[in-house]
């Protein structure tokens, strides 16, 4: 099964466990990775998010991998790469004229 359609499988029934507000703060923005034997990376937008998930969600992103994949999952998180703006030669918000 390709990565991102099973991902997006896994956080369909993992937006059915957790409130909307959990669901979006938590795990709408993560991406499993890679999925390499019976070890997954996910990776999360910030340290925070990695936190909550290995200190909060281990064993929920872990048991519903497991039921996808009918495998024995061990997680490895980590946070994604900051993407880069499509300009990075933006001007000033901002352009002060003076009048003479």
């Amino acid at each position: 099964m390709e990565l991102a359609r099973l991902w997006k499988s896994v956080l369909a029934e993992i937006e059915l466990s957790v409130s909307k507000a959990t669901y979006h703060t938590h795990f709408a923005h993560s991406e499993l990775l890679t999925l390499d034997g019976e070890v997954a990376t996910v990776g999360f937008p910030s340290p925070l998010m990695r936190t909550m998930a290995e200190t909060r969600y281990y064993s929920l992103i872990k048991s519903t991998l497991d039921h996808k994949t009918n495998g024995n999952t061990s997680l490895v998180f980590t946070v994604l790469p900051k993407k880069e703006s499509a300009s990075s030669d933006a001007g000033p918000l901002f352009v002060q004229s003076v009048e003479l």
